[in-house]
This record gives structure tokens, C-alpha cells and sequence, in this order.
């Protein structure tokens, strides 16, 4: 259905002349590809902080394994058993 959208979509405004936000991907696409390495380093720093966060053990996550907790806690039927 999505591919046969335009179709009935008609254009009712000429292009924009100038878009400055395609412009900017436009430069930042180019500089990552011409020198990939300082992006490189910075994306592989801050999984590297987000990693050492998941994994620290502040604060510590406490499991409760019993099967008693999945169950409501107030009602009358859970009560009963």
C-alpha cells in the first residue's frame, strides 16, 4: 500500500529551495565517511561507559525468584490458598 501512495498524494507546493536540515546530514554524512575514525572512537567510548554502568554493581538489583510474587496481592482467591 505504501508503495503506491504517491499516487494519490498529489503535490499541491514546489520543492523547497533550501533545506538546511538536509544540508547538515548532507556534511556530517560526508565527514563520517572521510574520516571515520574520530566517530569510531567516541561511539566506542560511550558503550563502553554505558556498558561499565549496566554491569556495575551500584545499584545492586535484587531478584525475587519465588513463584509467589507473580501473583496478585490482593485478592480474596489468592488469599483462600
Amino acid at each position: 500500500m505504501c508503495s503506491i501512495l504517491f499516487l494519490f498524494v498529489r503535490e499541491r507546493q514546489g520543492a523547497v529551495a533550501h533545506d538546511w536540515l538536509f544540508d547538515l546530514v548532507a556534511r556530517y554524512v560526508r565527514w563520517i565517511v572521510r574520516r571515520p575514525a574520530p566517530m569510531l572512537m567516541f561511539s566506542c567510548a560511550v558503550l563502553l561507559l554505558l556498558t561499565a554502568i549496566g554491569f556495575s554493581p551500584v545499584p545492586p538489583l535484587e531478584f525475587d525468584a519465588s513463584t509467589r510474587s507473580l501473583q496478585p496481592k490482593n485478592i480474596r482467591a489468592g488469599r483462600g490458598a
